[in-house]
């Protein structure tokens, strides 16, 4: 288990790092791209958003459900046990 956990951990690290090269090389590529006009407003998406109201669901009344007695039969509900039968090689079952 001990050396699964070892493997895992080394292929983790290896894609960690090819991911931080690959994020790199991005980077570098998106860095050539320049706009030369300005860049576009933003809206504010908090002024957007209007407050949800908060609903609080009407109280209802607790549901008393009477318990019905359960019935039962036999010993408890366990199968009986067998009696040991000893064998002819001195073996009992159980």
């Amino acid at each position: 288990m001990t050396q699964q956990n070892a493997a895992m951990v080394e292929q983790a690290t290896a894609a960690c790092d090819a991911l931080t090269q690959d994020a790199g090389r991005l980077a570098e590529s998106v860095a050539r791209f320049r706009t030369r006009s300005a860049p576009a407003p933003v809206a504010d998406v908090r002024a957007a958003r209007r407050p949800m109201p908060s609903v609080t669901p009407p109280a209802r009344p607790p549901v008393h459900q009477p318990v019905t007695a359960l019935k039962t039969l036999g010993q408890g509900g366990a199968a009986p046990r067998p009696d040991p039968v000893a064998a002819a090689d001195g073996w009992e079952e159980f």
